[in-house]
């Protein structure tokens, strides 16, 4: 006997995602933009580490390091050093993430983290997506 509205066939309970039979793409788009978000930040990151540790360099010239203001800009550069290693770290992570349920939550922690700056434009839409149950089963997150 046939269901009604159904196709006939019932696929059996699994936890790990199965795409529909219809789509040729079986991973939502979303994670192909998530990636291309993270591997853009991972870039801006490493020329922001690049620039705190030239600055970081021209503090230890003896004349530069004499000049008002040289401790203020030698804390911003470790500041902005330690920011740095710290960003390349976290999106590096995110770039290269596997499909597993805690890359979810990372992935939604990097799209937040650009909510409140310029990549609003990027990352509103990504967190729009990323909260599907699509992008969630993807991830074994049920």
């Amino acid at each position: 006997m046939a269901q009604l509205g159904g196709s006939g066939t019932r696929r059996p309970y699994t936890v790990a995602y199965e795409p529909p039979e219809t789509v040729h793409d079986p991973r939502p788009r979303v994670l192909l933009w998530y990636r291309a978000y993270a591997a853009l930040m991972l870039l801006a990151s490493l020329v922001l580490l690049a620039f705190a540790a030239f600055v970081g360099w021209a503090q230890t010239d003896p004349q530069v390091a004499m000049l008002p203001g040289s401790a203020d800009a030698q804390t911003t550069a470790i500041v902005m050093f330690l920011l740095g290693v710290t960003a390349v770290g976290l999106y590096a992570t995110a770039t290269f993430m596997p499909m597993k349920p805690w890359a979810w939550t990372l992935g939604l922690v990097v799209i937040a983290l650009g909510l409140p700056g310029l990549t609003i434009v990027l990352c509103l839409p990504m967190f729009l997506a990323w909260t599907k149950p699509a992008v969630k089963a993807a991830f074994c997150r049920l």
